[in-house]
């Protein structure tokens, strides 16, 4: 197996792993007294999932340049930029019709993963 797809393939189950722990996580109780434990987790998703986004830009990057060696960055634009053209537009094809219609805006006419990225484009540093 080359290098690349290994490195592809590792980046790609890490991203999973996060996807999945954030899914395992129990719902907050919010507006309730409740022990700590049910909401110790708050604030901790956003930077997952942010993280697993970063994890599969990159493995996205990984497979588009026959490159191991991913740019390091956790600007979630910057990584979705530097994709090859085609990849961009299959991402932001497969958003449109997979995640926009959950998750619409009435701000953006075009509603794009751009426009999710770029709103969270820093939430693993921040």
């Amino acid at each position: 197996m080359s290098a690349r797809l290994t490195t592809a393939i590792k980046i790609g189950r890490a991203a999973r792993a996060i996807l999945n722990k954030t899914r395992a996580f129990p719902e907050a109780q919010f507006g309730k007294f409740g022990d700590i434990d049910d909401t110790e987790h708050v604030g901790v998703e956003p930077m997952l999932l942010a993280l697993g986004m970063e994890l599969a830009l990159k493995a996205w990057f990984v497979f588009d340049y026959h490159d191991a060696d991913f740019m390091r960055s956790h600007d979630l634009v910057k990584l979705f930029r530097r994709l090859k053209s085609d990849s961009q537009k299959k991402l932001d094809a497969e958003f449109k019709a997979s995640v926009a219609p959950y998750h619409s805006s009435g701000l953006h006419v075009g509603y794009s993963i751009h426009h999710i990225l770029a709103q969270h484009r820093n939430a693993f540093i921040d």
